[in-house]
């Protein structure tokens, strides 16, 4: 059975600390990006995923 290229892009592929080292970034650094923060009361959204779900994998899409 052939993957769809919309399954592949969802395809979880690397772990958090295992993509930011793969592209020279901070950990917490690309967790803020990937799937948004909270600091002092103030949320700030993902810039990576339309809504923070704190999933620790990043999937293929994601990545490139």
């Amino acid at each position: 059975m052939e993957e769809t290229s919309a399954e592949l892009l969802n395809r979880p592929v690397y772990g958090m600390s295992q993509a930011a080292r793969l592209l020279g970034l901070r950990t917490d650094g690309l967790r803020r990006w990937i799937d948004g923060y909270e600091r002092r009361g103030k949320a700030y959204a993902p810039v990576i995923r339309e809504r923070s779900t704190g999933v620790d994998t990043v999937t293929w899409g994601e990545f490139v």
